[in-house]
């Protein structure tokens, strides 16, 4: 099993850092941050925290994982839960991956370490092995805006197969032939699936599709 001191000779810190990381604690710059975090992956590393655990029982913690905190969906998501959290006695410790399912890996051992109250994520890899340790360890998780390959996490997700079919049929129900799509990352369930509810409604008019994939922000577009 990878100890900290390892951690810290793969991402070139001291162990100090790596254990500021871990915490969540502020004053470490973004480039180390990133290298502890890639260490961590690499080396499946889990943080050993027994003897806290056992006098903390409950975190009070509530883990958010989003894919890229720079989309505004998921920053109003974020400031949402945060606000109900808040509301309720709970603190919010959010990690954001850049849809590197790496980094949401190295992420979801932290809050495993954290025995956080439950997780909130926005998955970058659906089928990631850690989810399921999150479950067996009987901390919720709820995937929120794509679903997760393990059944026993919630989910809460919008309908973005029929959303895009109905907004292309309503286009077409107003005269309109040359429809052409814009999306997301294909290879993203939420892009994937528009994609599909657009090409099913032209296809079934006999239109084709005129379709472009960029990413989730403006500037691809």
């Amino acid at each position: 099993m990878a100890k900290i001191k390892q951690v810290a000779e793969l991402a070139g810190v001291s162990p100090a850092t790596v254990s500021r990381v871990l915490t969540g604690t502020a004053g470490v710059r973004p480039a180390s941050r990133e290298r502890v975090l890639q260490a961590v992956a690499e080396l499946d590393y889990r943080p050993n925290r027994l003897g806290r655990n056992l006098r903390q029982q409950n975190s009070e913690t509530l883990g958010v994982v989003v894919s890229d905190i720079e989309n505004p969906h998921f920053t109003q998501m974020v400031r949402a839960v945060e606000d109900a959290a808040y509301r309720r006695g709970f603190r919010v410790l959010l990690c954001n991956t850049d849809e590197t399912p790496e980094k949401q890996r190295a992420y979801l051992h932290v809050l495993a370490a954290e025995r956080v109250v439950g997780v909130i994520l926005t998955p970058s890899d659906p089928a990631d092995a850690a989810i399921g340790q999150l479950l067996d360890m009987a901390i919720p998780v709820i995937a929120f805006d794509r679903t997760v390959h393990d059944p026993r996490a919630d989910a809460v997700v919008a309908d973005n197969v029929d959303g895009s079919r109905r907004a292309t049929e309503h286009l077409i129900d107003a005269g309109h032939e040359r429809i052409g799509f814009i999306g997301g990352l294909s290879a993203i369930q939420t892009g994937a699936d528009r994609l599909a509810g657009y090409e099913a409604a032209m296809r079934a008019h006999d239109l084709e599709p005129r379709a472009v994939n960029g990413g989730f922000r403006i500037e691809p577009a």
